[in-house]
């Protein structure tokens, strides 16, 4: 298989799995000074009101497409009924994009509490 033909057929297989996901559109930068936004994912489901504590931020809801706000370069802890569920190291972090849950236990935390008021997001 040439070079070229892998390349091409690795991008094909990665806008075709951005199109699969209607939130992708909703993705956006922050447009705060020194602040960041990213979107928590498990697979291609946001996962929206969800509590969290950012740097100086204190608690705080993720939105309707999974979009949380965060100080550049601090850390985020994500709770649930009010006990501590998973963090994400600053580093972690990038303006813009989204964030994947892989940690099973935590999906299966997620999908028992989420409220299945749509079916293509994750609601607490």
């Amino acid at each position: 298989m040439s070079k070229i033909y892998k390349v091409s057929l690795i991008a094909l297989l990665f806008l075709v799995s951005c199109d699969n996901n209607p939130y992708y559109s909703e993705i956006q930068k922050s447009d705060i000074d020194g602040m960041g936004q990213t979107y928590l994912y498990v697979d291609t489901y946001p996962v929206s009101n969800i509590d969290y504590e950012c740097g100086y931020l204190d608690m705080a809801k993720s939105g309707e497409n999974g979009e949380f706000i965060y100080e550049l370069g601090s850390s985020c802890r994500f709770y649930l009924n009010d006990k501590e569920l998973f963090s994400i190291d600053g580093s972690s972090l990038k303006d813009g994009t989204i964030h994947t849950i892989t940690n099973q236990s935590i999906i299966d935390k997620l999908y028992e509490s989420d409220k299945n008021l749509n079916p293509n997001k994750i609601v607490i």
